[in-house]
């Protein structure tokens, strides 16, 4: 807790320069609670003009809010008065998402059905998320005719603040209001508007986010939860940085990993085409050698062979010259018969020669001897 109690108009003062101040919203005629909390949601995306204008629209449209729940967002743009068709359909999505939020959790869409008792109504109103806190504060103040708003969230603001006891008592949150010097009428509106604002952005029951609220300088609580959060943060830094260091260094181990590993794939693979070239080398080597060898006996065998050559040549040649005899011999087949006949012819003149020479020998014998005969006479 801080030492000095800070005053509501200090806290007011703090927030219009943070920048919240948020739109009071008059009293509409003719609009029950329900449909004044449509203006308000409306008037986020609308001016409180528009919003006003549009929910009357809506209602002279369809005449039942059930049916504009259950409706597409495309069917209630013509009813929303916007002249852009973009804001046009993001205020529908926010009527339908209202619509929805009160159905769900009052399951009628008559907010005072249950009575108009401002204690009761501000707990109910609290948890519809779309209305929010400060909606909750601006449906009360109308049904409390401009009476200060008080829920538990407003209480717990004051009481982290440390201006106020909190308290589940509606009237001895009331009276300690009231002795704050919380203001009245639409001032009262104003600052109940303001505080609900702290409640639905920042002042969390189970989870504020202290560290960026406008208050935050004002709070002792606040202060705390800043200083742990700003720790907390610190830790997950450094727990940021070790997690990147170590995961820097697990990085660098796999790249030296998978740097070894490439080095090892790369002598493989430079082992392997050294001793693919020393294969080449020694196969063109072999292929060499065997074709100087085939060479070698290529030669020994051709000097070995060349006298059979010329051996077979002059028997080829003789076996050459008597097929041409012969051959020259076929061819003259006609003349043959002719010198037969003439040698024949020949031998049979000679026997016949002989024949008369046997004969004529005997006659020259006894001429001879007759000539001797007569010589002797």
């Amino acid at each position: 807790m801080s030492k000095k109690k800070p005053s509501v108009a200090s806290l007011l003062t703090l927030l219009k320069k943070a920048g919240v101040q948020p739109e009071v919203l008059p009293r509409f005629k003719d609009l029950d609670p329900m449909e004044h909390g449509m203006v308000f949601v409306l008037s986020e995306v609308l001016t409180s003009k528009q919003a006003e204008a549009s929910v009357r629209a809506l209602r002279a449209a369809w005449g039942d809010w059930n049916e504009v729940r259950v409706c597409q967002v495309q069917d209630l743009v013509t009813s929303i008065k916007s002249k852009s068709d973009d804001t046009s359909r993001a205020a529908a999505r926010v009527v339908l998402d209202y619509l929805q939020d009160v159905f769900q959790n009052h399951h009628s869409f008559d907010l005072l059905d249950d009575g108009d008792d401002l204690a009761n109504l501000g707990k109910h109103l609290v948890n519809f998320p779309v209305l929010g806190i400060a909606g909750a504060h601006y449906i009360q103040w109308l049904v409390g005719d401009e009476v200060m708003p008080v829920t538990s969230h407003l209480v717990r603001v004051f009481d982290r603040l440390g201006i106020m006891d909190r308290t589940t008592s509606y009237k001895k949150a009331l009276e300690a209001l009231s002795k704050l010097g919380a203001p009245k009428g639409k001032r009262a509106l104003e600052f109940s508007l303001a505080f609900g604002r702290v409640a639905d952005d920042w002042c969390d029951s189970r989870k504020p986010t202290c560290q960026d609220c406008a208050l935050v300088s004002a709070c002792g609580y606040g202060e705390k939860v800043k200083r742990d959060w700003i720790a907390s943060q610190e830790r997950l830094e450094a727990q940021r940085i070790r997690d990147e260091e170590r995961e820097r260094k697990a990085k660098e181990v796999e790249a030296r990993k998978n740097e070894r590993e490439a080095e090892r794939h790369r002598k493989a693979r430079k082992k392997a085409e050294k001793r693919g070239a020393a294969k080449k080398a020694a196969a063109e080597k072999a292929k060499g050698t065997a074709k100087k060898a085939a060479k070698k006996v290529t030669k020994k065998v051709t000097k070995k062979a060349a006298p059979k050559k010329a051996a077979t040549k002059k028997v080829t040649k003789k076996v050459t010259k008597k097929a041409a005899t012969k051959k020259v011999a076929k061819k003259a087949p006609a003349k043959k018969p002719a010198a037969k006949k003439a040698t024949k012819k020949a031998v049979k003149k000679k026997a016949a020669k002989k024949k008369t020479t046997k004969k004529a020998a005997p006659k020259k014998a006894t001429k001879k001897a007759a000539k001797k005969a007569t010589k002797r006479r």
